[in-house]
């Protein structure tokens, strides 16, 4: 049903037509602060941001115009408004591609870049890799990778639970002989 005065190019007013949007129902886009409130942008340019951070790998976006006009609800001469108002504000880069190829968007927020993900201020722990700690077990006095938690080495505990394994045959083969 549409609605008088508005004009709908592509989409329904509802998004409810069971047809996910952008490929699966479970994408979710992070779209950063910095968009979000930047005055210079209308809220299509927004929409079009959003449906590109839904479609990364990492940083960048492979998408058509008319995939992304199709999603965003609108034609293609306002995707490509949109689009161009991004890049003057400097929120998305463009690599061209020659005709009937996808465009490639990179998205320049530092949220999407996998280098920066350590946050501000934290230092990086260096850890010797394949390195253990030895410890010395408190009864044999070996250096050994570490205690179980009745507090002696593998061996150790290995040793005592052959020890009453034999304990208990000897005690059953005794009791077989005697007859009892």
């Amino acid at each position: 049903m549409k609605l008088p005065g508005m004009r709908y190019t592509t989409c329904p007013p509802s998004r409810d037509s069971g047809v996910p949007p952008v490929g699966t129902a479970f994408r979710f886009a992070m779209v950063p602060w910095g968009v979000s409130v930047d005055e210079r942008l209308k809220a299509v340019d927004v929409r079009i941001y959003a449906i590109l951070a839904a479609c990364r790998r990492k940083s960048t976006a492979k998408m058509g115009s008319r995939l992304l006009g199709r999603n965003a609800c609108m034609n293609f001469r306002r995707v490509a408004a949109s689009i161009e108002r991004l890049i003057s504000c400097g929120h998305i880069e463009i690599s061209r591609s020659w005709k009937g190829a996808r465009t490639e968007y990179r998205l320049l927020s530092p949220i999407f870049d996998i280098k920066g993900k350590v946050p501000i201020g934290a230092e990086l722990k260096h850890v010797a890799v394949g390195r253990r700690e030895m410890v010395a077990c408190p009864r044999c006095h070996r250096e050994v990778g570490g205690l179980l938690k009745a507090g002696w080495c593998r061996s150790c505990a290995w040793e005592l639970k052959v020890r009453r394994i034999a304990q208990s045959e000897v005690l059953a083969g005794a009791g077989r002989k005697t007859g009892t």
